[in-house]
């Protein structure tokens, strides 16, 4: 079953005016003396000051186009005004002339909601909109719509009713509760994985402070599309000094309780496609729009772990790791490239194409895992609670799916994704550091046998005609 979306999305340009980010003070007021009604911040904030929030941008958005719409056609009156009086050509054509730029500074804030589709690198800060952003907009609205999609017979479909069941079956399979047998799991970790210090879980429970919240406001990045909600970041940032009180107990209460609502975890999945030409669903990358405030929590885990990355993770892995760059990995394998060139011995690199990387995360192996690296367990339960129940809609050609239950991966588009995706990684990474001979390189002699930079893996052996020949006794 498919139904069109109904989609609101903020218009952070209003933002820009302080005019309106004081009715937005005077409000926030007003919406605090009713936090007394609820049983905490959290639902206040999601049943009651984000519609609140909309209605205010709604309201505000129609007020100004009715304004503007009556200030037109006011100045179109005036154009047939001055083209029937008897004036002079040189003094009418002035007169038209401004009237002319009146008009077309009245059409160029309208087109300011045409930066609000526009990518990072289309745009400059403080830039008037052009024609030139409204061609962009359009055509990365075209390059998401999805004409056609094989299905698993291979049949083309074409309606949207049959589109949308195909990659709804596709989705759902490939979302669906990934089974891992406890051998495999122990298999791994027997070769050893490094622990978090005993110091680190008493910093990771600690409350979430005014200014780990700060930092991850401007961390945030800008002009991305938001989620269910259609509130963006920036909001948070833009009326930071106003709400800053209220989203740390908001974001305190989440972190504390390890439970958001299950409306909070709700996300969209819209498919982008990999190729020129997709085909079926594999041939599309889903990724998922997540709201601002669950972004802005992630974030601020990812970077509370991010002191101890470095004592857990290989140092194969380039990615998580403070210090490594994908600039340090490539150089490795350059080194390795020339091994032979200068010492005359074969040597075989082996790269790793891990097919739908992130969404092949099973959730139980994941806690497993953290709790391998000595993470606590009330730590681990608030990692659980960002995936018990989640949800995700798929959003196609502007129709919006049935929820999709999410019982595995780590969605593609969360702050935190990528750190629990190095985590889960790093035993398979540690595995292979052990059972293979590697190649010495440099001076020292340093042994290199994987370099990693996330699901980016390349294996490298020396003595490939050995280590085949050991693998098949």
């Amino acid at each position: 079953m498919i139904h069109k979306a109904k989609v609101w999305r903020m218009n952070t340009t209003l933002l820009e005016e302080s005019s309106f980010r004081e009715i937005i003070k005077e409000q926030w007021g007003k919406w605090q003396k009713n936090i007394r009604y609820y049983p905490n911040k959290v639902m206040w904030w999601d049943k009651y000051a984000k519609p609140k929030i909309k209605q205010t941008f709604q309201r505000e958005g129609a007020e100004r186009n009715r304004d503007r719409r009556d200030l037109e056609n006011h100045y179109y009156d005036m154009i047939y005004s001055v083209i029937r009086e008897q004036l002079p050509q040189a003094e009418k054509a002035i007169q038209l002339r401004k009237l002319k730029d009146k008009i077309i500074r009245l059409h160029s804030i309208k087109r300011r909601g045409a930066l609000l589709d526009t990518e990072d690198r289309d745009r400059i800060t403080g830039e008037t909109p052009t024609l030139r952003h409204c061609l962009k907009s359009r055509k990365r609205r075209t390059k998401r719509t999805i004409p056609y999609v094989l299905d698993e017979n291979g049949i083309m479909q074409m309606g949207q009713k049959e589109i949308m069941h195909t990659f709804m079956e596709h989705l759902t399979q490939r979302y669906n509760c990934i089974r891992i047998e406890e051998r495999c799991i122990q298999e791994l970790i027997s070769c050893g994985i490094n622990k978090i210090p005993m110091t680190a879980n008493s910093v990771l429970e600690e409350p979430i402070t005014m200014d780990e919240l700060l930092t991850a406001v401007r961390k945030g990045k800008t002009h991305k599309s938001p989620g269910y909600d259609g509130i963006r970041h920036e909001f948070n940032k833009m009326t930071w000094e106003i709400i800053k009180h209220d989203m740390l107990d908001v974001m305190n209460h989440m972190y504390k309780h390890g439970s958001e609502t299950d409306a909070k975890k709700r996300g969209t999945i819209i498919c982008l496609p990999k190729k020129l030409d997709p085909g079926g669903p594999d041939d599309y990358r889903p990724l998922t729009l997540l709201k601002a405030d669950h972004k802005l929590l992630t974030r601020i885990i990812a970077s509370r772990l991010q002191p101890w990355m470095s004592d857990i993770l290989q140092s194969s892995q380039h990615c998580g790791r403070h210090g490594n760059t994908i600039f340090e990995a490539v150089a490795a394998i350059r080194d390795i490239v020339a091994y032979p060139e200068v010492y005359n011995e074969p040597v075989c690199l082996l790269t790793i194409d891990f097919k739908e990387a992130f969404d092949r995360i099973s959730h139980s192996y994941l806690y497993t895992i953290l709790r391998e690296y000595g993470f606590s367990e009330e730590f681990c339960k608030r990692i659980q609670g960002l995936y018990v129940n989640a949800t995700s809609t798929l959003n196609i050609n502007g129709n919006r799916s049935q929820p999709i239950p999410i019982q595995s991966s780590v969605r593609q588009g969360c702050p935190l994704s990528m750190t629990l995706f190095v985590l889960c990684l790093n035993p398979l990474l540690n595995a292979l550091e052990k059972k293979l001979t590697g190649v010495k390189i440099g001076g020292r002699g340093t042994k290199t046998t994987v370099i990693a930079y996330a699901d980016d893996v390349t294996i490298a052996v020396s003595k490939p005609k050995t280590y085949l020949l050991s693998m098949t006794h």
